[in-house]
């Protein structure tokens, strides 16, 4: 999988193209890159993902964003790649935050991404102050022969599938209806510090930590070797 941050790129094949910012790569999350797998394998496409590292990782002075993420980059472009993505199109925030709607459809999605199709949930937004929504872009893209599928919300035991439902869920500690809105075990990673008998893992001050308390972990030692600890 090509992970791309350059604002002039340009990709060499055309693509079928996820929008989002994909924090968790949710049941949601999930559906909207399916969605574009297959309609990029069925018009000859590559698979494409456009999204972007969060304004309080790049310039403080655009956001005063203060919102935990659920992973890191690292994490939803494995994620990613797991699930079929072959191209991650992920510039700096600042470089494209300024894009009116109109701009954001032509520069980004038909210049750069080539795109023959997007793909999105029903609630995107996208261009400067988030202007635009799935309608407009629609009304923007298919004059460029761009298709624009945007779907309605997953939703699990009646409520809407969400980033912030899985923060609701960490803060609360239940950390199993996490992992079913996942479809994974929630995991955090990262060098831990041992006091005592237990290991306590410290994280960056964006990454959302789970509810305070006791969690198996597993430890990943230099010589490949690995086990199961406690984590605090």
């Amino acid at each position: 999988m090509l992970i791309v941050h350059d604002l002039n790129f340009c990709s060499e094949s055309p693509t079928v193209t996820a929008l989002g910012f994909f924090d968790g790569v949710h049941k949601g999350h999930r559906a909207v890159i399916a969605e574009a797998r297959a309609q990029a394998h069925a018009r000859g496409a590559k698979c494409a993902v456009f999204t972007f590292e969060p304004p309080h990782h790049t310039d403080r002075a655009v956001s005063k964003s203060n919102i935990r993420l659920l992973q890191s980059a690292e994490q939803r472009y494995r994620l990613m790649e797991e699930l079929g993505v072959e191209l991650v199109f992920c510039p700096p925030f600042e470089s494209f935050y300024n894009l009116t709607p109109e701009e954001f459809v032509t520069e980004i999605l038909r210049n750069t991404l080539r795109c023959r199709g997007v793909v999105c949930g029903e609630d995107y937004r996208f261009g400067k102050k988030g202007a635009g929504n799935a309608a407009l872009l629609r009304e923007l893209a298919e004059p460029c022969g761009i298709t624009v599928t945007a779907l309605a919300p997953v939703t699990w035991e009646g409520e809407t599938v969400s980033s912030s439902r899985i923060r609701r869920c960490l803060a609360e500690g239940d950390v199993a209806l996490a992992g079913r809105l996942l479809e994974a075990p929630y995991a955090q990673s990262g060098l831990p510090e041992r006091q005592g008998d237990t290991l306590c893992l410290r994280l960056p001050p964006e990454m959302m930590p789970p509810c305070e308390g006791t969690y198996r972990g597993r430890v990943q030692y230099p010589d490949g070797e690995s086990g199961e600890l406690t984590v605090e």
